[in-house]
């Protein structure tokens, strides 16, 4: 990820976003909480060692804290979102691993896990799906947050890495149906520019796992 993120201004909202201040843009909504704590359960299935890259609101790594695992880590580059995970006390959890930075710089640090989840903003992924077999234990299971937006050929997994997805790993396609989605505006700060359609009723949350050799 480029410095150019981790130096803008982003907080939270007293309605429960994490928002980008100069464009009104929401970088993380409550209503997506559903979906992560969702995938959350998933990379959780075989307990172990849990690594979650990109903080946002919590909503993952909450959801990871009420199942049966053995340490959490989280990786998260903007201080902003850094000063929220101090002032909530997860520095004082003893089976949890803070890593502030940009995840490329731990990849000589990180240990392998039992399960993986990856959502950051403003950057591609096929970086981390290139280095993700490096930390994923051989029965782990790894997923990401998954737009509809950047899938244009309808398989419902992003166009941009879905070849290195493939070369690498097993797919089961899950889903969940979306209880709620936001407004244009309250996604975007603007009334006719989206980030989620209305019509995307149903998430569709891939699971990876490492092929065997």
């Amino acid at each position: 990820m480029s410095n150019h993120y981790r130096e803008k201004k982003i907080g939270y909202t007293d309605d429960g976003r994490l928002i980008q201040f100069d464009t009104g843009e929401s970088i993380m909504m409550d209503w997506e909480c559903p979906m992560m704590e969702f995938q959350a359960k998933q990379i959780c299935m075989n307990g172990g060692d849990v690594l979650n890259v990109g903080y946002g609101l919590g909503c993952t790594d909450h959801a990871i804290e009420t199942c049966n695992i053995t340490s959490h880590s989280i990786i998260e580059i903007h201080p902003d979102v850094q000063s929220r995970i101090m002032s909530l006390g997860w520095h004082k959890k003893p089976h949890v691993k803070l890593y502030f930075g940009d995840w490329r710089s731990f990849l000589t640090r990180l240990p392998k896990f039992d399960g993986v989840y990856f959502d950051t903003w403003d950057e591609g992924s096929r970086e981390f799906f290139e280095f993700l077999p490096n930390i994923l234990k051989p029965n782990g299971i790894a997923t990401f947050f998954n737009t509809p937006k950047d899938d244009h050929d309808g398989d419902n997994i992003i166009d941009e890495s879905i070849d290195l997805i493939h070369q690498y790993f097993d797919v089961e396609m899950t889903t969940m149906e979306i209880p709620f989605i936001d407004s244009y505006e309250r996604q975007s700060g603007s009334p006719d520019r989206y980030y989620w359609k209305k019509e995307w009723t149903t998430y569709y949350s891939p699971l990876l796992r490492l092929k065997k050799r």
